[in-house]
């Protein structure tokens, strides 16, 4: 499953003048998420996924998600 937030981001943003940076960190203090390109590959994993699934962030980088099953 793919969830894409950053354009709500934008407008939300336009529209009540939130702090998008405060609110990403805020996500990443209380979430588990990584990134992924177009080929199913991490290109980013916050430190709770790394906690979780036991890897480094430079350990996940390039690997597919099938790596933390």
């Amino acid at each position: 499953m793919q969830i894409f937030i950053i354009p709500k981001l934008v407008t939300l943003r336009q529209k009540y003048h939130i702090d998008i940076e405060h609110l990403l960190a805020t996500i990443d203090q209380h979430c588990i998420f990584s990134v992924a390109d177009s080929q199913g590959e991490i290109i980013h994993a916050n430190q709770k996924f790394q906690v979780l699934s036991g890897y480094t962030l430079p350990e996940l980088l390039g690997q597919q998600h099938s790596v933390v099953n």
